[in-house]
């Protein structure tokens, strides 16, 4: 559903529509993702991230519907060279991630039936995202000046979207004992970590390759600082999804599979 559809900042647009459908399970994919934005207007993005998320608490909170929710890196300070598990301590370090973290306490404090996919860096083959702008930069000659000191990893969205679909069969197909051993947080992510200068390179390389283009450019790398930007980000932000991979039999590839793939249809 669209937000016009269903605003979800609205408890009682919430609430109409989920009492009036029965639903075996309730994905939400609504989220305020403006990271700078949220560090001087906290509050339009605790509305969407923390707000809207406890309007549909409220609601199941009493039934048994399953409820999918899709978090952030954000929640870790990104000090952790070695990379997060879900047990690691979360420590956000700017609004958005703060927002992000408030609205998975809500879900694990209130909810019975529940799976919180954290992920980073996602894209995907439409709307406005890094590696689509990466390559329009490219097509026009434009200067290409990357960070390289943000260690993390990039995801497409037909890989989460085709991890939760496989995960939500295996819970709703599983007996109530099950369900409650499978409610939890998980981190989705590819493997091999790597910066954004990085994928970056990666990127140009292989469209390059398949373009069949030849002339001369340059991409530099770029310390956050000399970006200026409003929120801090983590500096190494990997999520480790081996309790995903063991709980649900998810196969988790590196991410340079999806990358190609988005390569082979924007060449």
């Amino acid at each position: 559903m669209t937000k016009s559809d269903c605003d979800v900042t609205d408890f009682d647009r919430v609430k109409d529509l989920i009492d009036n459908n029965e639903f075996d399970c309730i994905i939400n994919a609504s989220a305020y993702t403006k990271v700078d934005q949220a560090e001087s207007d906290y509050n339009e993005a605790n509305s969407v991230n923390v707000g809207a998320v406890e309007n549909i608490c409220n609601v199941i909170r009493k039934k048994d519907t399953m409820l999918v929710h899709y978090s952030t890196d954000y929640v870790f300070d990104g000090m952790l060279q070695s990379g997060y598990t879900e047990e690691h301590e979360t420590n956000p370090i700017n609004n958005y991630g703060l927002s992000k973290l408030e609205g998975e306490k809500i879900i694990t404090n209130s909810c019975k039936n529940y799976l919180i996919f954290r992920s980073s860096w996602i894209y995907s083959n439409h709307g406005d995202n890094f590696p689509k702008k990466i390559i329009k930069l490219y097509r026009e000659n434009k200067p290409l000046k990357v960070v390289d000191d943000q260690i993390g990893v990039p995801n497409h969205v037909d890989f989460i979207s085709d991890a939760t679909l496989r995960c939500v069969t295996k819970f709703l197909s599983s007996p109530e004992s099950i369900k409650e051993k499978l409610s939890g947080i998980y981190h989705l992510s590819c493997s091999d970590p790597i910066s954004w200068y990085g994928f970056s390179k990666y990127l140009l390389k292989q469209y390059r390759e398949k373009s069949n283009d030849n002339r001369d450019y340059e991409i530099f790398a770029l310390d956050s600082k000399d970006l200026k930007l409003s929120a801090s980000r983590p500096k190494y932000s990997f999520l480790k999804s081996e309790k995903i991979i063991n709980k649900f039999d998810i196969e988790i590839p590196t991410w340079h599979h999806y990358i190609d793939r988005f390569i082979d249809t924007n060449s």
